[in-house]
C-alpha cells in the first residue's frame, strides 16, 4: 500500500505544478476547489512544494512556481546569452542602458543589462525584480501574453501608484495593454520614477513572448520629440533577438 500511496501522493503534487503553470498564481483556497482536494491535503502537499523550493510566495499571498519548477518563461538560459550581442549594439548605437527582463509571477526580472556611453544610473541589474504595471518590460510582456495567463495574472495584480505618472486603475490598464499590442511596444513615462523614460518591446520565439528589451534614459535626453526614434531601434532590436530563437 504504501508506495502506492506515495505515487497518488506524487500525482496530487504535480497536479499543483500543473495548474500554477496554466493558469497563474493560486492562492489555497483556489488550489483546493480547483482540484477537489480536501483543505488538509491541499494544506500538506503546497507547504511540502514551498519548502522544497517548487512553489514561492506571491505578494498577494498566493503561490507561484518556485526557481526548482521554473518561473513560467520559456526563456532559456542560451537565449538569454545569445541576446547579449544584440542588446550591446543597440546600447551602444543610443548610447542608453539597454535591458532584457523576463514575467516572473507578478513581476518582472531584468536578465541582462548594457549599459551605454551616456548612460545614467537607472536601478537597472541583472537579477532585478520590479513591478510590471510600472515597467516597460513588463507591459510589453503582458500586453502580447496568450489571453488566459494574461487575465491570471491582472486578476490579483496589484497596482500601487509609484509616481503621479503611474496607472493605478485596472480598466485604465487594461487600454495601456491593447494599445501597446496594437503599436508594439510598451512605454514607461516617468511611471516607475521621475526623470526616467523607457521603451521596450516584446521578444518571441514560436510566436509566443518570452522576454522583452528595452532602453531607458532621462526623460531630458528621451523627449517626446525623439521619443520615435528610439522606439523603431528598441523594436528593430527586439526583432532582431527574436530571429536568433
Amino acid at each position: 500500500m504504501e508506495p502506492n500511496y506515495e505515487v497518488k501522493t506524487l500525482k496530487k503534487g504535480l497536479q499543483i505544478l500543473e495548474l500554477i503553470k496554466a493558469h497563474g498564481p493560486r492562492d489555497l483556497l483556489h488550489i483546493q476547489k480547483e482540484l477537489g482536494f480536501n483543505k488538509s491535503t491541499a494544506y500538506r502537499l503546497v507547504t511540502t512544494l514551498l519548502d522544497n523550493g517548487y512553489l514561492q510566495k506571491t505578494a498577494s499571498g498566493g503561490y507561484a512556481l518556485g526557481a526548482k519548477a521554473g518561473s513560467g518563461s520559456s526563456y532559456t538560459p542560451a537565449e538569454n546569452w545569445k541576446a547579449v550581442p544584440p542588446l550591446f549594439e543597440i546600447s551602444k548605437d543610443l548610447e542608453e542602458t539597454a535591458y532584457i527582463g523576463i514575467l516572473q509571477d507578478q513581476q518582472t526580472v531584468i536578465t541582462q543589462v548594457a549599459d551605454g556611453a551616456k548612460s545614467i544610473r537607472t536601478h537597472s541589474y541583472i537579477g532585478q525584480v520590479d513591478a510590471i504595471h510600472h515597467s516597460a518590460i513588463g507591459k510589453a510582456i503582458l500586453a502580447f501574453e496568450r489571453k488566459e495567463k494574461q487575465e491570471s495574472i491582472i486578476a490579483t495584480l496589484p497596482l500601487p501608484p509609484t509616481t503621479e505618472n503611474t496607472i493605478s486603475n485596472h480598466d485604465t490598464f487594461m487600454k495601456e495593454l491593447n494599445h501597446i499590442k496594437e503599436h508594439g511596444y510598451a512605454l514607461d513615462n516617468e511611471e516607475s520614477e521621475i526623470g526616467l523614460r523607457c521603451v521596450g518591446a516584446p521578444i518571441f520565439k514560436d510566436d509566443q513572448v518570452i522576454a522583452a528589451m528595452a532602453i531607458a534614459g532621462p526623460s531630458s535626453r528621451i523627449t517626446t520629440n525623439n521619443l520615435s526614434i528610439y522606439i523603431h531601434r528598441v523594436m528593430e532590436g527586439a526583432r532582431q533577438i527574436s530571429n536568433l530563437f
